[in-house]
């Protein structure tokens, strides 16, 4: 066989994979549009039509659009949808991050302990969970009946908005928690080694060094939690429904469940909140990208330094071991016991 021969083959056996390969790539690309605009498409155009889509003479309109806007229950659910994602987002980074530098940046008793445990929440049921704050947090619940018995009133009411907030913080913390120290493990720490060296001390290095260089994790973290709080049904269809607390989900869905003849309207709301949801993912793939503005230094990072915590270092473990106890174990407790038994309450003896 002579050497153009061999060429020739090696050419052939090479366009033939060039093409399996573009042929694969393709396909793939082809499925991942019709999983994404698949369902997306119709609910778009339905907005936009003056019937449902099962109807033949539908006619374009604007009208579902404005059937929402002269809807008072429409603007209700948008303000509730706001005060929650708000009330979601801003303890969720701000309990996550914190969580996330005492573990991963301080010398904070029982970290790897911690480090389990704070992310254990991301594989509960999302039903489990709410049953679980129902059973402990609940007017009637153990640990809301044991704080009025000895201090007159519960400062909490699980069914509303705090409430439903303060039980997405089960998800969100954690999520943050992620996020916030994954961006941790990728920065040098020589930075916080020097300022150490020069005399700063461990507090003032974390609020001037080592947070402002985390912003772009916590823009993102936010900008996650608000998408959830938006686009959440089960949640607060459960804890707000009782007392007629609607959000935009659950606004949109008894619409569609009770009240055939709006569902146009329902496609204009859903078709507003994708609109939104995009935006919020352009927003966050441009602070993502944009973290070369806190890069502190090329190649491999440093070795984490752990701050020393001093005299806080145990009354911190008490605090984050306080969060574990009220936000996991104790909704976790009560999850468990409800399933063992025929009711659960502290008015009936089990």
């Amino acid at each position: 066989m002579t050497l153009s021969t061999t060429a020739s083959l090696r050419r052939r056996r090479h366009g033939g994979a060039s093409r399996a390969d573009r042929l694969i790539q393709w396909g793939t690309w082809l499925l991942v549009v019709v999983l994404i605009f698949g369902p997306i498409v119709p609910v778009v155009y339905a907005g936009f039509v003056d019937r449902p889509l099962y109807e033949s003479g539908g006619v374009l309109t604007f009208g579902n659009f404005g059937t929402l806007v002269d809807d008072p229950e429409f603007w209700s659910a948008l303000r509730n949808t706001a005060l929650f994602a708000l009330m979601a987002a801003v303890p969720g980074v701000v309990i996550g991050a914190g969580l996330a530098v005492l573990v991963a940046r301080t010398d904070l008793p029982m970290r790897r302990a911690f480090s389990v445990i704070l992310v254990a929440p991301l594989l509960f049921p999302g039903l489990g969970v709410t049953l679980g704050w129902v059973t402990m947090y609940s007017p009637s619940g153990f640990v809301s009946t044991w704080v009025a018995d000895h201090f007159g009133s519960t400062p909490w009411n699980l069914y509303s908005l705090p409430g439903i907030a303060m039980v997405t913080l089960e998800k969100s913390v954690p999520l943050v928690y992620l996020m916030v120290r994954a961006r941790l493990s990728s920065l040098d720490t020589s930075i916080e080694s020097a300022a150490l060296t020069a005399g700063a001390r461990p507090l003032r290095v974390l609020l001037t060094i080592t947070v402002p260089m985390l912003r772009p994790a916590l823009w993102t973290a936010a900008i996650l939690i608000v998408m959830i709080a938006f686009e959440t049904l089960g949640l607060p269809l459960i804890l707000g429904g009782p007392v007629g607390i609607d959000t935009l989900s659950t606004y949109l869905y008894r619409i569609w469940t009770t009240d055939p003849g709006r569902q146009g309207a329902v496609s204009a709301a859903a078709s507003g909140l994708l609109l939104l949801v995009t935006v919020l993912l352009w927003l966050r793939t441009r602070i993502e990208g944009d973290t070369g503005r806190y890069t502190t230094a090329a190649g491999k990072p440093s070795a984490a330094r752990h701050l020393r915590l001093g005299p806080l270092r145990w009354p911190s473990a008490i605090v984050v071991g306080g969060y574990v106890v009220v936000a996991i174990l104790l909704p976790v407790i009560g999850l468990v016991m409800t399933s063992i038994t025929y009711i659960f309450t502290p008015a009936v003896s089990p």
